[in-house]
């Protein structure tokens, strides 16, 4: 903990989720078998921010790394409370920030990162989704829409 009462990061991570252009599916990705953290869990697009870097520019980012899609009507969902996430054998402190966005096309170009995807409904999100921070941001999320 800082001087100042407030947390020490290890790590800043946003989170997308990615609808189709009618807005009716959200994007999901197959982690590969050797992510350093849950691997071959479904998950959603983003990452970790780097040095200094905007938020919502990371998620641009993260969204044409992973996917090459374009997306469009970005918006914040979220925060999650400080997390304590284990990565090999490191345990880090990690904050999650989830947005939504609609992609400006379906056509989508993994990254080496991930070994598939697919959009699903809504209905079958949490069947896939087995990561806390993001099933509580789904919650969120559909009490919005």
């Amino acid at each position: 903990m800082k001087d100042d009462g407030k947390e020490e990061l290890d790590y800043r991570v946003v989170k997308c989720f990615v609808w189709d252009p009618e807005q009716k599916r959200i994007l999901l990705l197959l982690r590969g078998a050797k992510a350093p953290t849950r691997p071959l869990q479904w998950d959603m697009p983003g990452g970790i921010l780097e040095q200094g870097e905007d938020p919502m520019a990371a998620v641009y980012r993260e969204i044409m790394e992973e996917t090459s899609l374009k997306i469009k009507d970005i918006e914040k969902i979220c925060s999650s409370p400080v997390r304590v996430v284990k990565v090999d054998s490191s345990v880090h402190q990690t904050e999650w920030t989830h947005y939504q966005a609609t992609a400006t096309s379906d056509y989508v170009k993994i990254s080496w990162e991930h070994d598939e995807y697919k959009w699903v409904v809504p209905e079958e999100f949490l069947d896939h989704i087995e990561y806390e921070p993001q099933r509580e941001a789904f919650s969120e999320l559909m009490g919005e829409k």
